[in-house]
Parts: structure tokens; C-alpha cells; sequence
């Protein structure tokens, strides 16, 4: 399996997209999907216990006077250990990735963090010296304001020991941390959309450059399975606020006809209609 992936965004070859997977864990959904008792499709059923391999993507994209990152894992999931997807070798990681691709985390001047979980903030510092310091130390980092304004995000910043107070709790006190609220115009076609429900504060990315535009859609969604099935979600997610996110970003996606990249989702895809139906299209 690739753990990382190139491709331009539109005709005009000014923006390219560099897909990189942190690690690769063996999931299955029902450790985390509740459905309904009235639930009968069989084939749902079935997508909903079959275990996958699935990724931890981060997004670079390179634009005339950007260099933007979507999320920062430094996850690892360590071969043998439990969840280690038998046969599959684990990826070098996304600061390689990037160095083999010359780019530098010097360089990066704007980090999108789709939300505040572990798997998608664990890469934004490191330790030097025995302190924690901004990984991309040029960058101006993007981050929901209504979850860092949670009472549980406020709760774990203030235990130094915990991971996000050790990552977005550092990237804040140097100063680098933007919170925003609602939509937000970054310029040169990129633009962070709120879509609530994985977390309060949870935002996707749309770039679009040379006529076409990608998606990345953080953890609006999980399993490919959930574009078909929008009403199945992780058990921890705000039903009333997640089903909303969908229904606005999808509209989006099919007026665009957007490229996605989805954390979970390996490769790739599209949105195709199947008898009324929304389906995602590897691409």
C-alpha cells in the first residue's frame, strides 16, 4: 500500500497536492459505529464489520505563495502491536515525506488543523531539549475557536502533560495560533469551511486552483460506506450537528465536482450519484 501520493490541482500545473500517511492501522468500524436495531441492509451490515486498512493522512499543498499543511500526525502504530495491519509496511512518516519532496518545515506558512485530535495534532511539535516547540515554526496554525473554547479542550490545556496541551497548548503560547470561527478566505483559492459534529470546532478545506478543487475533509467522514449512509457516524459525533456538516459540504462538493482526500480513506475520490444515491468514486 502507498503511503503517500502526488497530483496537481487544475490544468495549470501552479498547484500540486502531496498526500503522506503518518502510519496504517487495521480498524473495523463496528468498534466505533453504533447503528440502529432497525437497521436491515445487509450490505451495510456486512461494510460494517469487515475490517480495513485504513491511513492517517496529512495533506501539503504547494501555491504561489503557500505552502499549507492540513493536519500534522506523528502518529505510529508499531508493527505487531494489536491494531498493526498484518503484511503492510509502516511509512517513514510525514517529516520525511515532506524533506523527500524538499519540503522543509521551515517553509510551511500556514497549518490547517482539521480538529483536535490526537491523530491529527501529534505532529505539530517537537521536542528539543526537553521542551516542546513548534514543528513548523513559520507557519500561522488554524484551529476551531468553539473546540478550544470547549470546557473539555480548556481541561486538557491545562494539564502539561497532556498531549494537545503539549501541541496546540505550545503552537498557542508561541504566538502562532489563529482561532476561527465559522468560515474563513485564507486567500489564493483555499478556504477553511466550518463542518461541526466531529468536534465542535471541526473544519474542512477546500483549494481550488487551474479550474478544479480539492477537498480535504479531515474526519467529516470515516469509511467510504458513510457517503451512502449519511445517518451512520462514530458513536461520539453530534448527530444533529454532523448530518448538517454532510448535507452543506456534499452540496458543495457536487457543484465544484471536487477531488476528496478524507483522513481515514485510503486514495483517493470523487462523488458519483448511483439511483439518487451519493457514492464515493475511488479515483
Amino acid at each position: 500500500m502507498d503511503d503517500s501520493f502526488t497530483f496537481p490541482i487544475g490544468m495549470t500545473g501552479t498547484a500540486r497536492a502531496l498526500v503522506v500517511s503518518s502510519t496504517f492501522g487495521l480498524f473495523t468500524p463496528a468498534e466505533f459505529i453504533d447503528l440502529s436495531p432497525t437497521e436491515t441492509d445487509p450490505a451495510l451490515m456486512n461494510e460494517v464489520k469487515r475490517a480495513r486498512v485504513c491511513p492517517i493522512y496529512c495533506v501539503h499543498v504547494s501555491l504561489p505563495g503557500m505552502s499549507l499543511l492540513i493536519d500534522a500526525s506523528a502518529d505510529v502504530i508499531s508493527p505487531g502491536a494489536h491494531d498493526a495491519p498484518p503484511g503492510v509496511s509502516q511509512p517513514p512518516g510525514l517529516i520525511s515525506r515532506l524533506r523527500e519532496h524538499a519540503i522543509m518545515p521551515e517553509g510551511v506558512t500556514h497549518v490547517v488543523i482539521t480538529h483536535g485530535h490526537g491523530d491529527h495534532v501529534s505532529g505539530l511539535t517537537i521536542d528539543q531539549g526537553g521542551r516542546c516547540v513548534p514543528q513548523f515554526p513559520n507557519a500561522r496554525h488554524y484551529f476551531g475557536e468553539a473546540e478550544w473554547n470547549s470546557p473539555r479542550f480548556q481541561e486538557v490545556l491545562s494539564d502539561p502533560t497532556h498531549l494537545i496541551s503539549r501541541t496546540l497548548g505550545t503552537v498557542a503560547k508561541a504566538g502562532k495560533l489563529t482561532l476561527v470561527a465559522g468560515d474563513l478566505d485564507l486567500g489564493a483559492g483555499v478556504s477553511i469551511l466550518a463542518a461541526p459534529g466531529e468536534t465542535p470546532g471541526h473544519q474542512v478545506v477546500s483549494i481550488t486552483s487551474g479550474g478544479e478543487t480539492l477537498f480535504c475533509l479531515g474526519d467529516l467522514y470515516h469509511f467510504e460506506f458513510e457517503f451512502e449512509h449519511p445517518h451512520v457516524f462514530a458513536k461520539w459525533k453530534a448527530p444533529e450537528q454532523i448530518t448538517a456538516s454532510r448535507a452543506a459540504i456534499v452540496k458543495r462538493i457536487f457543484a465544484d465536482n471536487a477531488t476528496l482526500v478524507v483522513t481515514h480513506i485510503p486514495g483517493r475520490g470523487r462523488l458519483v450519484l448511483e439511483n439518487s444515491t451519493t457514492c464515493w468514486q475511488a479515483t
